[in-house]
């Protein structure tokens, strides 16, 4: 799972009715009713929402590792880290023929770590430095 629709477990909406049934209805969809599906693609296409309940997910913690690799087997390491891991991620710098991949995995919330974030992009670099780097293309 891995968008809101996908955690709806329950939606109550307002829709078109009959004069009979006073010109609105409040329908009530839940797991199981087919057309709870399609409520959750068009949300509030198909009426006004009243109240939507998500399913929700046990506190984790994330632990995170970059890799930079040389890019030469980019699209088979590309496909099995989207298989290995839950929110895996990577930059493709073409011009340099590297990679760097997120390595990026769910781990219980009573894991003690340090919070030690080593990817070199946010780590502050002297203004003379880049101004190098830029001109030798690195």
């Amino acid at each position: 799972m891995s968008q809101v629709p996908d955690y709806v477990i329950l939606l109550r909406t307002v829709t078109p009715a009959s004069a009979d049934e006073g010109y609105a209805k409040v329908r009530t969809l839940e797991i199981g009713n087919p057309e709870l599906d399609a409520a959750k693609v068009s949300l509030g296409v198909l009426g006004v929402i009243l109240q939507v309940i998500l399913k929700l997910q046990p506190l984790f913690k994330r632990c995170i590792m970059y890799v930079t690799k040389n890019d030469s087997d980019f699209g088979d390491v590309a496909v099995s880290l989207g298989r290995h891991h839950e929110f895996a991620d990577f930059v493709w710098y073409p011009s340099r023929k590297w990679v760097v991949y997120r390595i990026d995995d769910r781990v219980p919330s009573n894991i003690s770590e340090n919070g030690l974030l080593d990817f070199q992009g946010f780590r502050l670099i002297a203004s003379v430095v880049l101004s190098s780097l830029r001109t030798t293309g690195v």
